[in-house]
């Protein structure tokens, strides 16, 4: 190998790496915003809520006006900035009802891309906002949170 193929190689071997480690921030960043404004509206008719944990155990189902109203207006808060995703569920998942019929299907996963971070799931989009306000909710609604570590 010549000294400039390898020389090529180590800047094509730090590329990578430099991508690798920003992947999740530049993935963001390029990722088309979506206003949720009129979805958000219909969160409000929800008459039923039950929480799911990542191991698809029960948390809480209720059709608390109160309980429902909390998780609502956090998610209502944040109407722009939605990202696109698939991938795997929140913490917890959150299936909101009108009368016997699922219609939204929410999340909230600890951390996100900064820290300071927590992430609300609308299927199939998600957004930052700031870790207290998620932590205020779910602990008014009696549930642990952060539900695993922080990674730094």
């Amino acid at each position: 190998m010549t000294k400039n193929h390898r020389r090529l190689s180590y800047c094509l071997f730090a590329s990578a790496v430099a991508l690798c480690i920003g992947c999740n921030r530049i993935a963001e960043w390029s990722l088309p915003r979506h206003n949720m404004k009129s979805e958000l509206n219909t969160f409000g008719a929800a008459t039923r809520m039950i929480i799911r944990d990542d191991h698809d155990q029960l948390k809480k189902d209720t059709t608390d006006r109160q309980d429902i109203d909390i998780v609502v207006a956090l998610f209502k808060k944040y109407p722009a900035g939605w990202m696109e995703f698939s991938g795997a569920g929140g913490d917890y998942d959150i299936l909101l009802y009108q009368g016997s019929t699922a219609t939204w299907r929410l999340g909230l996963t600890v951390g996100g891309i900064k820290s300071g971070e927590d992430t609300l799931i609308i299927w199939p989009r998600f957004r930052r906002v700031p870790v207290d306000e998620v932590t205020t909710v779910v602990r008014k609604l009696g549930l642990q949170w952060p539900t695993r570590a922080r990674l730094p």
